[in-house]
């Protein structure tokens, strides 16, 4: 009878498996590596002290898996595998392709080497691995009018068009198009990454559309109808995770203003969600969509004008998120303040993407981004929650002045 049970054994997640890893055994254990994988486990121990037997299939399984970890910047260790299974492995090469170790004791890491000099600091419950680079202050630039967004009172004079160079970084109210009556109507929720933009059109049954910017010649034209730009380079690149692979946004943004004594952050944020909380507009904004009475957020239209979440989606997701966070909202300059909701000090917009696991190292940040942007599928772009929570991921912070 065939048994696989997930365990710890110093401080590395695994399975243990008993019996035969066969044809019919090899759909469990590719699953429950897979879901491990999801969950953002990078080192994973197979324990096969109790493996009687093992097929091609078996084989097959291990190497398909190994395959998805080590896209992910990890690896499956085989351990303890009895004379008769080690002389499979060897026979097939597996010695060759995964790290086989025959005692506890070979189970200590080797010390990675890095040319960047790395930090490891615990903020909040959450164990932050830090790259410090030297860089200039970065800038912030609001874009349009923010406070004709209750009313819906835009114009086809309040479309700004920003062009993609300016505009590295940044969300807001944004789509694509030449001419403002084709379109009006497409507006929602945006954001900008390496110059990249994706946006969810408010509209009846939305679908993310996008503009990317592979050659560095391109300079597209976005327009806006309010929203905020930053631009600079990272004074930190990092990698979070939380106790228990478990954190909530508004403490991953304390602690990332506790790490950096910058006024205002702009932040860029991958992650693998553990429960999406995001909200967007139902319909755009513009005069012609005007409500009679009341703004759109109020108890009479909200439900109309806006797509509010009732429980948390997308887990095990990819979430590539970007916007500011302020440390003292009152201090701020009022369009500052303007741009942040309620009593939150972040203003985070993020596009979602399918499944799949990410390579966590700190320094990888741009490197993933390019990825996750450029080969995996959007599934929706919204405005970022409070509730949102995330198991880990990278972030790259550019500290801004007043």
């Amino acid at each position: 009878m065939f048994e696989c049970s997930v365990v710890q054994e110093r401080g590395m997640i695994g399975l243990a498996l008993t019996g035969r890893i066969d044809s019919l055994s090899s759909g469990e254990i590719r699953k429950q590596l897979s879901d491990l994988v999801l969950e953002g486990h990078r080192s994973i121990l197979v324990n096969m002290e109790r493996i009687q037997y093992m097929s091609s299939a078996g084989l097959r399984v291990l190497i398909e898996s190994q395959k998805q970890i080590k896209a992910a910047g990890g690896d499956i260790i085989l351990a303890y595998p009895t004379p008769t299974i080690m002389e499979l492995l060897q026979l097939s090469g597996f010695e060759q392709i995964f790290r086989v170790v025959r005692s506890p004791d070979e189970l200590d890491p080797p010390a990675s080497v890095s040319s960047e000099v790395q930090e490891t600091r615990e903020i909040g419950g959450i164990t932050l691995s830090c790259i410090r680079r030297e860089a200039l202050k970065g800038s912030l630039s609001v874009i349009g009018a923010q406070a004709k967004l209750a009313r819906s009172e835009y114009g086809e004079g309040d479309a700004v068009t920003v062009y993609a160079r300016e505009m590295p970084y940044g969300t807001g109210l944004a789509t694509l198009g030449n001419a403002y009556p084709d379109y009006k109507d497409c507006f929602g929720e945006a954001l900008v990454i390496n110059r990249h933009l994706f946006y969810y059109p408010a509209v009846e049954r939305p679908a993310v559309d996008m503009m990317l910017c592979l050659d560095q010649r391109a300079n597209p034209e976005y327009k806006f109808l309010h929203g905020f730009a930053f631009q600079g380079d990272f004074s930190y690149l990092l990698s979070f995770e939380g106790k228990d692979r478990f954190l909530e946004i508004t403490a991953l943004v304390d602690a990332l203003l506790e790490l950096s004594a910058a006024p205002i952050l702009g932040l860029v944020l991958l992650g693998e969600s553990k429960g999406f909380w995001g909200m967007n507009l139902r319909q755009a904004p513009i005069l012609e969509n005007q409500p009679k009475n009341a703004d759109i957020f109020s108890s009479e239209n909200f439900p109309e004008w806006l797509d509010f979440p009732v429980e948390p989606s997308s887990i095990n997701h990819v979430v590539a998120a970007c916007g500011i966070a302020v440390r003292d909202k009152k201090t701020a300059r009022s369009e500052i303040q303007e741009l942040l909701p309620g009593d939150s000090r972040f203003h985070l917009h993020a596009a979602v993407f399918s499944k799949e696991p990410l390579k966590q190292q700190a320094g990888r940040l741009e490197k993933e981004l390019n990825r996750v942007l450029t080969q995996l599928e959007p599934q929706k772009v919204q405005h970022v929650l409070s509730r949102t929570q995330f198991s880990s991921g990278l972030a790259g912070i550019i500290e801004i002045g007043e």
